[in-house]
């Protein structure tokens, strides 16, 4: 059984494949040393799942292996060993051990150390789990040294794909083996971004812009334009128009007209095309018009027509396609494939403040090529949003901690 066969299957069902293998962790001195112990012990077609270095408390060094093999060989290993009649003695004290758990004893105490013996075989089963379930998830670390090994890790572990971790850990390993965790670790953040696309932030110029905010529902598109529209007021001193065109979502014009009131930003809410070509068209003296548009779910079709012909009467400048870093990956990559018929020309990444892990989006984005233009993390308006910057993405997708708890330390 080869051992990416395994692993599929493990992650198939985790108690099926401990009916079938027999796991165990060796501790040696050498490679050598413990894989001759493997072969005394389990034999010839045991597999080795993983190999990693560490250290004693006293700081010696000791290899880490863990092993398996199929019960069925185990056994024909172990008959050839020893006679016939000592087979059963395992199964003999398997029941002993069991049974005053599951029948009556008058003596309390003895029926609750059978059970303590028996979650003591539980304990020892969840942990074999563990340590198989991270012998496949981090299969290559133990191959890549102690600096890059870590490494490895960090990335699969904040999502980046196991194709892109290994390439990362490649090229800086390649440019500088000997290079420290903390350096790598920098390396690592420039490689991950490096073609990651950018667009600046919103500016003046001579010409009435028209920035139309699209995405599904919940995506944080209502909040990103008040942050939007407020900066462009307070830090280019803009003169702005709000306009509601979602006249689908119950109270959303309401809560866009609060926010423009107490920003002191004009508002007007549209029910129809018509009404929306007659407020751009206006000949309003304003350097921005933000319109937001309706929000739904991605796979609404009739939807994303609405909004791509709110577009074209726009005849928008920029269209800012607002979405949550807490998506999954398939959701995330689904409402960009669906959106991409918007012709968005930015992107705002929301939510960041209750992301844990943003390596696969950040793979994603780099995919579909639409730049990312704001970061969105928070509630503060219009405080929780910052330019989007390749270094700033680096930080987030590998911080010091491992998760984006930190990210207003990260920012600031």
């Amino acid at each position: 059984m080869s051992f990416f066969v395994f692993g599929m299957f493990f992650s198939c069902n985790y108690l099926l494949i401990l009916k079938i293998m027999k796991i165990k962790k060796y501790i040696a001195d050498t490679f050598k040393e413990g894989k001759d112990r493997i072969l005394s012990e389990l034999g010839e077609d045991a597999v080795i799942l993983s190999t990693r270095n560490t250290q004693k408390p006293d700081g010696k060094d000791i290899v880490e292996i863990v092993a398996a093999i199929d019960e069925k060989d185990l056994e024909k290993k172990v008959s050839k060993q020893r006679p016939a009649k000592d087979k059963l003695s395992g199964l003999e004290s398997m029941l002993k051990e069991i049974r005053p758990a599951k029948q009556p004893s008058p003596n309390r105490a003895a029926s609750y150390e059978g059970k303590g013996e028996l979650y003591d075989h539980i304990f020892e089963i969840k942990s074999q789990i563990k340590d198989l379930g991270d012998a496949i998830k981090y299969r290559h670390s133990g191959t890549l040294g102690k600096v890059f090994g870590k490494l490895y890790k960090e990335l699969i572990r904040n999502e980046v794909s196991e194709e892109m971790a290994l390439d990362i850990c490649g090229k800086i390993s390649s440019s500088n083996p000997s290079t420290s965790l903390d350096e790598a670790m920098t390396q690592a953040r420039d490689l991950l971004c490096s073609d990651l696309e950018i667009n600046h932030p919103l500016k003046k110029s001579d010409k009435r812009q028209t920035i139309v905010f699209v995405g599904p529902s919940g995506g944080g598109k209502t909040m990103s334009l008040v942050k939007v529209a407020i900066i462009a007021k307070l830090v280019l001193n803009a003169n702005s128009l709000i306009v509601s065109a979602d006249h689908f979502k119950v109270g959303g014009a309401d809560q866009l007209q609060t926010y423009a009131s107490i920003a002191g930003i004009p508002f007007k809410s549209v029910y129809s095309n018509k009404e929306l070509k007659k407020v751009i068209t206006g000949g309003s003296d304003v350097d921005f018009i933000f319109v937001d548009t309706i929000g739904s779910s991605q796979r609404d079709s009739s939807i994303l027509d609405e909004v791509a012909d709110i577009i074209k009467i726009c005849k928008a400048d920029r269209v800012m396609l607002c979405q949550s870093a807490i998506a999954s990956g398939a959701n995330f990559r689904n409402v960009l494939e669906s959106y991409l018929y918007c012709s968005p020309s930015d992107i705002i990444l929301t939510k960041l403040d209750e992301a844990v892990a943003i390596g696969g989006i950040i793979a994603i984005l780099k995919e579909f090529q639409i730049p990312l233009t704001y970061l969105s993390y928070g509630q503060k308006v219009p405080d929780d949003l910052e330019p989007a910057s390749r270094k700033l993405i680096g930080k987030l997708a590998l911080g010091d901690t491992g998760t984006l708890a930190n990210i207003k330390d990260l920012i600031h």
